[in-house]
């Protein structure tokens, strides 16, 4: 079950793009078929999902974009901000706060490392701390998601941390598989492996 509303959550955001990129183009109205071809998913499979949080597609008409983006909005949790902490300021680290995670309903607060030199310091305005200082920050500023950029060795025992102050949900930027309860919803980014999948795909070939 949970794998099978991770998929529609993961749907559901392309269509929210899509819609976006629609709503910027001054189009309002989107037909099922277009957000199919857009997001490379079929156009019943479009359907199903977005009747499933309400939003009915009318043939030959489609769908009206400003209200389907609010409902898409709304049920990702994403019409509100969701405070986030990360930990690990290294090259990825650093890059992640200085994006700007709005748009999709999430708020970096607060960066962490064991690197004291970092200490308050601000990356793309947002305070460096120390990470012994997690948990107590986490659970008085009522955070629930966390981002971790650490080495694959530190990775699970920085989850682990996470789990103690509360953290729901974990965005893993590290090659470390996680070991945690099936309540925590984990998000892997395997930027690794695609790497290697590019280098290999663009090396050419001995004769």
């Amino acid at each position: 079950m949970k794998n099978t509303q991770t998929s529609l959550l993961r749907r559901l955001s392309k269509y929210l793009l899509i819609l976006r990129q629609e709503a910027e183009a001054k189009q309002k109205i989107v037909s099922s078929g277009v957000i199919g071809k857009m997001s490379d998913i079929h156009s019943s499979q479009v359907r199903r999902d977005l009747g499933a949080i309400g939003l009915h597609s009318r043939p030959r008409v489609g769908i009206s974009i400003k209200p389907a983006i609010r409902a898409i909005e709304k049920f990702l949790h994403i019409d509100r901000l969701n405070s986030a902490f990360l930990v690990g300021v290294g090259n990825i680290g650093k890059a992640l706060l200085k994006h700007d995670y709005q748009s999709f309903g999430m708020e970096i607060l607060a960066g962490f490392d064991t690197d004291l030199s970092l200490s308050d310091t601000q990356i793309g305005g947002i305070k460096i701390f120390p990470l012994e200082k997690f948990q107590l920050l986490a659970q008085r500023m009522n955070v629930h998601i966390g981002i971790i950029c650490t080495p694959p060795s530190d990775a699970q025992e920085v989850a682990n941390m996470m789990l103690k102050a509360n953290i729901k949900g974990i965005w893993n930027f590290s090659p470390a598989r996680l070991h945690l309860p099936p309540d925590i919803t984990v998000e892997n980014v395997d930027l690794y492996s695609g790497l290697s999948v590019l280098s290999k795909a663009s090396t050419p070939k001995r004769k």
